[in-house]
């Protein structure tokens, strides 16, 4: 059973979709377990992949104990036989739950911003680690943090990065350019409207960026929540820059539309391993990216795209003139980047890489 604490879109709800897809089917049945349907129900349901919302008091206040039974009676009815949850909440409801179930549980850490921006989550983490039979990081860098922050040993935290699909993610398009995309020279970015991924600051950069380069259009692809959108809204008019910002809201068609950007943007706050960026990689677009989290792990900076400090729109707007000012290293970035998602980050490296875990896992029994 994977087991997750929001139905949105995501790049966590798109690793679950992937390997609930990808999973060999004589071994395992997935099942996914979730609260409410949301974006990740109706594509389980568009792959007939079984699902089932747990009963939950979203929003309340202290230890929610419908969910914690929700999930036990879960775990019975449905005869689970391994647990594999993600993201914090989740994480610590399904760890409890699989202890007092008796089953073995694989916790996960996505990202690090939120599951260690308070000393009660550091706590809850001691305790998951404590009940866990594997601890899975996106990163090197996400083991590094979660060691360091819970004093959780480093070799009992086992990295497996995301994977890309190099068949779906091509440079050269597939059809004529959408008539709803913004016209070029374009700049764009994947990821949900919210402060942590960092739009603000790109925004910011583009007066900049037009100063050096001429006019351009940015692309904001992601679902729109507020507050967040409202303030960059608000910021756009008062950049007087709302003409040539695009808020595209979330696309099931993001492969199709990649080999028409000619700069990918991350201006990530905090990341375990963009999802985004790295789908813009197997592209060949040339990227930039902010230098943290597992984004280091992707881009190494003057080889296969450019890394910028975070929270700094100065060096956005520099980075990305630089490179809407020269073609021929944009053609050398994206080329790179395309074989660097190729050579390492493969999608079935992967998913076969959580099979051997959960065989592993499974084997051991319960101690």
């Amino acid at each position: 059973m994977y087991a997750i604490e929001t139905s949105q879109a995501g790049g966590t709800q798109t690793a679950i979709l992937t390997l609930t897809r990808l999973v060999q089917r004589a071994r395992f049945e997935p099942l996914v377990a979730l609260p409410e349907p949301g974006w990740l129900g109706g594509k389980l349901d568009e792959s007939g992949i079984a699902s089932v919302c747990v009963d939950n008091a979203i929003g309340a206040r202290g230890f929610d104990w419908r969910l914690l039974r929700s999930l036990i009676g879960c775990i019975r009815t449905q005869r689970i036989d391994l647990v594999h949850s993600f993201l914090f909440t989740m994480n610590l409801y399904g760890a409890v739950a699989a202890a007092i179930t008796r089953r073995p549980i694989i916790v996960s850490l996505r990202s690090t911003h939120y599951d260690f921006a308070k000393r009660h989550r550091i706590w809850c983490w001691r305790l998951i680690r404590r009940l866990s039979d594997a601890i899975v990081a996106v990163s090197d860098d996400a083991a590094a943090t979660l060691s360091y922050t819970c004093g959780i040993p480093r070799s009992q935290i086992l990295v497996i990065p995301n994977g890309v699909d190099i068949a779906r993610f091509r440079p050269e398009p597939v059809a004529a350019r959408p008539p709803d995309l913004p016209p070029p020279p374009l700049i764009a970015t994947v990821g949900r409207v919210c402060e942590v991924k960092g739009q603000e600051h790109l925004i910011r950069a583009l007066p900049a960026i037009e100063r050096a380069v001429g006019r351009v259009s940015l692309a904001i692809f992601g679902e729109k929540t507020e507050p967040a959108f409202g303030r960059l809204q608000a910021l756009c008019a008062g950049l007087g820059v709302s003409d040539r910002v695009h808020f595209a809201g979330l696309r099931d068609d993001i492969a199709q539309l990649l080999p028409w950007v000619d700069v990918f943007a991350l201006p990530s706050l905090s990341e375990g391993m963009s999802n985004a960026l790295l789908e813009a990689m197997a592209a060949g677009r040339p990227v930039v990216a902010t230098a943290v989290g597992g984004n280091r792990e992707l881009v190494r900076d003057g080889e296969n795209g450019l890394l910028v400090p975070p929270a700094d729109a100065g060096a956005l707007a520099a980075a990305i003139s630089h490179l809407m000012s020269d073609h021929s290293l944009c053609a050398a970035l994206g080329a790179a980047a395309r074989c660097t998602a190729e050579q390492r980050f493969s999608l079935q490296a992967m998913v076969r890489q959580h099979e051997q875990l959960y065989l592993r896992v499974l084997s051991r029994g319960r101690d």
